[in-house]
């Protein structure tokens, strides 16, 4: 359907129900055909669909409950539907209203960092980039993101926010970080990635486990043991994995606990519970002392795929330049420090530590006798 950019509208012939009828007209056409909410319409709509009361929701925003009414029937009038369910009792907002105030929500939050950019300079701020991670992101990577210098923005400070590895995704899409680190992560179109590195999967032992006497573990070697392995929501992409793979090889475990962090498994494999423990690179090294070693696991197929994701429409200059940067700076070192000369040297560590281990146990022995 074209649309006339000379036709004048109001709220009767621009409803809501019309622009779904035209989804092809580009979004430049279809916002000079009507008139856009204003930010103080937005912010009461989205404070009264939290509340879901008039009186709570003025007093959060600061201003008269007639005041509050006025703006969302505004609101209403000019997308041409209402929003909410009104009783005598509570407020309840219709299905629209929902998915208004999901987007509303993002736009909300942007126009606040907008004004926060644009000001920061001014008072002498530091360029400000807010990145994500999990805790169980690779050491190594967390130490290249940090060490990162953009000639373009001097001040460069990176804001970096650990939270679970299924979350991240969905912060980026809000907007609240301007990117992340995540492992593997969906093909969602509204998300751009940059492959970084893979690593194999870390299987944590103890140092006296027959497993523990070679450089790497396969999976047919865990076949009928005891595993412990991350909930699901702590690390899907590592939890789906050994799910998947173990089944298509007809490997089962005698029992598998759940875990919410790498401390938990250390217990588990300290108390006799587990016989290993399925883990991150950083995750195993947290626990690789005192009597506990790692191992990588020896599968092709079970690898964690490190990628920096940001927002598909994220325009920023800063977030394209940081982008290249972090790639130049993997790419002059992955010969030095992402080849399997540093699991070499882990395992020489877990080796030394496996020795200690056991020439202390021997000690204990023959003082025993």
């Amino acid at each position: 359907m074209t649309v006339n950019s000379s036709r004048v509208t109001t709220p009767s012939n621009c409803g809501f129900g019309e622009s779904r009828r035209r989804p092809a007209t580009p979004f430049r056409e279809w916002s000079r055909a009507i008139d856009l909410p204003e930010i103080r319409l937005l912010q009461a709509a989205v404070v009264l669909s939290e509340v879901r009361n008039y009186t709570r929701a003025a007093k959060k925003l600061g201003i008269q409950q007639p005041t509050l009414t006025k703006r969302i029937l505004e609101l209403e009038k000019l997308i041409g539907f209402e929003l909410f369910n009104r009783s005598t009792q509570f407020v309840e907002p219709t299905e629209a209203c929902r998915r208004l105030v999901q987007e509303a929500k993002e736009v909300l939050f942007h126009a606040g960092r907008a004004v926060q950019v644009a000001i920061a300079p001014e008072q002498g701020a530091q360029t400000l980039l807010h990145v994500g991670k999990s805790q169980y992101t690779d050491p190594y990577l967390v130490s290249m993101t940090n060490s990162v210098s953009l000639p373009l923005y001097p001040n460069l400070q990176l804001l970096q926010t650990t939270m679970l590895s299924a979350d991240l995704e969905e912060q980026v899409l809000l907007g609240k970080l301007d990117m992340a680190v995540v492992n593997g992560g969906s093909d969602n179109p509204k998300i751009t990635y940059l492959e970084l590195f893979s690593s194999p999967f870390f299987i944590a032992l103890p140092a006296t486990s027959p497993l523990a006497r070679g450089f790497e573990v396969t999976l047919q070697e865990l076949d009928q043991r005891r595993w412990a392995s991350f909930e699901r929501h702590v690390h899907p992409v590592l939890h789906d994995s050994i799910v998947r793979f173990a089944a298509a090889d007809g490997i089962t475990a005698q029992s598998i606990t759940n875990v919410m962090t790498a401390e938990d498994a250390a217990q588990l494999l300290y108390s006799g519970t587990a016989d290993a423990a399925f883990l991150t690179r950083a995750g195993a090294w947290k626990i690789a002392r005192n009597g506990l070693t790692v191992r990588s696991l020896k599968d092709d197929r079970l690898v964690l795929s490190y990628r920096l994701i940001a927002r598909a429409n994220n325009e920023s200059q800063l977030v394209s330049e940081f982008e290249r940067g972090l790639k130049r700076k993997l790419e002059s070192s992955r010969g030095v420090q992402l080849n399997l000369p540093l699991e070499r040297k882990q395992v020489a560590r877990a080796k030394s530590i496996s020795e200690d281990f056991r020439s202390r146990n021997d000690l204990k022995v023959e003082r025993f006798r």
